[in-house]
């Protein structure tokens, strides 16, 4: 079980890591379009390889 579950609250710590982490997502969301367009450019068919 993780610590903030066990503990039921989150710690200062833990606050402002949540808070850097929802800052981040937003441009790493960008930065995935961004590369998935690229290669849906460069590579049209990526997508159904594995």
């Amino acid at each position: 079980m993780t610590r903030w579950r066990t503990a039921k609250i989150l710690s200062a710590e833990d606050e402002k890591m949540l808070a850097e982490l929802w800052e981040l997502a937003p441009r790493l969301e960008s930065r995935i379009n961004n590369l998935e367009r690229i290669l849906d450019a460069e590579v049209p068919d990526w997508r159904q390889q594995t």
